[in-house]
C-alpha cells in the first residue's frame, strides 16, 4: 500500500475520532475507533514487506558468500575470510531468536484478546496493545536487516577491493573495514530513513488510538 495514502488514512480516522468527541457522540466514537483500530491491524497484517526483507537480505548475502569464498580460494588463507562468516551465522542466529522471543509476545497477546471479546471496551484496549506489538515484530525485523546492512555490507567492500587490487586499501584489514564502514553508514541511515518514519507514524497513530480510547472510559467514569 501506497505510504501517503496509507498516512492520509490514519489521519482522517484522527480527525474524524476529534470531531465525534468534540460533538459528545460517544457511541459513533467507539465505532470510529473500532474501524481506525482494524485498519491499522489490516495494514500490519500484509506480509509484504517479510518477502521484501527476505530479497534485501539475498541481495547483499550472496554477493558476500561468493566474495569471501573466492577471497580464501584466491589467498589460500582461512583466517579472514573466515572471520565474516563466523559472524554471519551468529547474526543470524542472534536475530532467529530475537524474531522468535517478539513473535511469541505477540501471539500471546492476541490469545488474549481472543479471550476478552465479549467485552468491547476491553477487547479494543487488548487490539491495540496487540497491535504495539504487531509492530514491534515489523520494527524489529527491519531494525535486524538495517544491522545487517550497516555491518556486513563493508566486508563486501574490504575483500571486493582485496580480491580486485590483491592488498588491504589502508595497510590493514581493521583499517579497511573501519574506512568502509565510515563510508557507508551515512547512506544506508538515509535508505532506511523512510521506513524507520514509517513504523513512527504507525506508533503514533496507535497511541493517540489509545489515548481516545482512556478518554472515552473517564468520561464515563464521571
Amino acid at each position: 500500500m501506497d505510504l501517503i495514502y496509507r498516512k492520509e488514512k490514519y489521519r482522517e480516522y484522527l480527525r474524524r475520532l476529534n470531531q465525534l468527541k468534540e460533538d459528545n457522540d460517544y457511541k459513533a466514537h467507539i465505532n470510529e475507533l473500532r474501524e481506525g483500530i482494524n485498519a491499522v491491524l489490516n495494514d500490519l497484517r500484509d506480509k509484504s514487506d517479510i518477502a521484501q526483507v527476505h530479497m534485501y537480505y539475498a541481495i547483499l548475502l550472496i554477493p558476500i558468500l561468493v566474495v569471501l569464498i573466492w577471497s580464501g580460494i584466491q589467498s589460500r588463507e582461512i583466517g579472514w575470510p573466515f572471520i565474516p562468516l563466523v559472524l554471519l551465522v551468529t547474526f543470524f542466529v542472534v536475530a532467529n531468536l530475537l524474531m522468535k522471543n517478539v513473535i511469541a509476545s505477540n501471539i500471546e497477546l492476541k490469545w488474549k484478546g481472543e479471550i476478552s471479546e465479549n467485552n468491547e471496551r476491553s477487547f479494543l484496549q487488548y487490539k491495540i496493545e496487540y497491535l504495539k506489538t504487531g509492530l514491534r515484530v515489523k520494527t524489529m525485523r527491519m531494525t535486524l536487516l538495517q544491522t545487517f546492512y550497516f555491518v556486513f555490507f563493508p566486508f563486501l567492500l574490504v575483500f571486493l577491493y582485496r580480491l580486485i587490487q590483491n592488498t588491504d586499501a589502508f595497510g590493514h584489514i581493521a583499517w579497511d573495514y573501519i574506512i568502509a564502514f565510515a563510508m557507508s553508514a551515512p547512506a544506508w541511515w538515509f535508505f532506511f530513513k523512510r521506513d524507520r518514519e514509517n513504523q513512527d507514524e504507525i506508533y503514533d497513530v496507535i497511541n493517540r488510538f489509545e489515548t481516545a480510547l482512556l478518554s472515552m472510559e473517564s468520561h464515563e467514569g464521571q
